[in-house]
Parts: C-alpha cells; structure tokens; sequence
C-alpha cells in the first residue's frame, strides 16, 4: 500500500468545497473513517459552513437598497468616463 501524505487543512477546505480530486477524496474519506477525532472536526466545520450559508442565503434574498444601487451607478459612471478618456473617446 503506498504511503499517502497526511491530511491538510486545504484537503478539508477542498473536501468541504466539493474541490477534491476523487483520488484524494476517497483518501481524506478513508482518513475519516479511521480518525474520529479528524471526522467529528470536519463535522463541525461543515455544520459552520452550512450555517453561514444560511445567513447567506437570508441577506442575498433581501433586496439591494436603493443608496447602494445608486452608487453602483455612479461608479460605473465614472469608469465609463475615465475608459473614455484613455482610449480618446
């Protein structure tokens, strides 16, 4: 059986994510499964992420107020005008 290196953080990130390589998935998923301490930490981590995507989705469902669209257009004001002036137009 070939040596694998240990689990990182950027693997649990990466498993989280659903970045992972299927290689190394199933070498994270198999450190898991012989590691409790590693699966109730990457349990925790994703009860985390689930709940800041909770908070997420709540504020994305809001509407943007008017103010920050107004900035917004303001700022594409300016930078179609400043595009303009370096390219002469």
């Amino acid at each position: 059986m070939k040596l694998q290196p240990p689990i990182t953080d950027d693997d649990i990130e990466a498993l989280l994510s659903g970045h992972l390589s299927a290689a190394r998935r199933r070498v994270v998923e198999d450190a898991l499964d012989a590691q409790p301490d590693l699966r109730r930490r990457v349990e925790a981590l994703r009860a985390d992420q689930d709940a800041l995507r909770a908070i997420g989705a709540d504020l994305l469902a809001e509407p943007v107020p008017d103010r920050f669209l107004a900035l917004l257009d303001a700022d594409d004001d300016h930078v179609g005008r400043s595009a303009r002036r370096r390219h002469g137009t």
